[in-house]
């Protein structure tokens, strides 16, 4: 049973941010300049990146890897959804839960 409650929080607490931060930002930008980013990715390199600017080379590679695999499918409206909306946070979740499974067996002193 206590598993399920940190499995459910795991969960919820990211999904729960992403709204709140997704629901703030409309407030926060215009509209125009977001699907500008969306749309060209430059335009959002040259005018958002600060901190990123020295990392965007490593970035680049990782983020093409992924939108050419999803464009690949064939439909990459649903691949993204699939993929990165239900396979990707499942995959971190049970990532977390097993990261949780082994931290309580350290502290319980328990090495099997």
């Amino acid at each position: 049973m206590k598993w399920f409650f940190i499995a459910l929080t795991l969960l919820i607490i990211p999904i729960s941010l992403i709204i709140i931060i997704n629901e703030t930002s409309q407030f926060n930008s215009s509209k125009q300049c977001s699907w500008q980013c969306h749309n060209n990715t430059f335009n959002c390199k040259e005018n958002h990146t600060k901190l990123l600017k020295p990392y965007i080379n490593k970035i680049d590679i990782i983020y093409n890897f992924i939108i050419q695999s999803l464009t690949n499918t064939g439909n990459y409206k649903q691949a993204n959804i699939l993929y990165l909306v239900i396979i990707w946070p499942i995959i971190m979740l049970g990532l977390s839960l097993g990261n949780i499974f082994l931290f309580q067996k350290l502290r319980n002193g328990t090495n099997y």
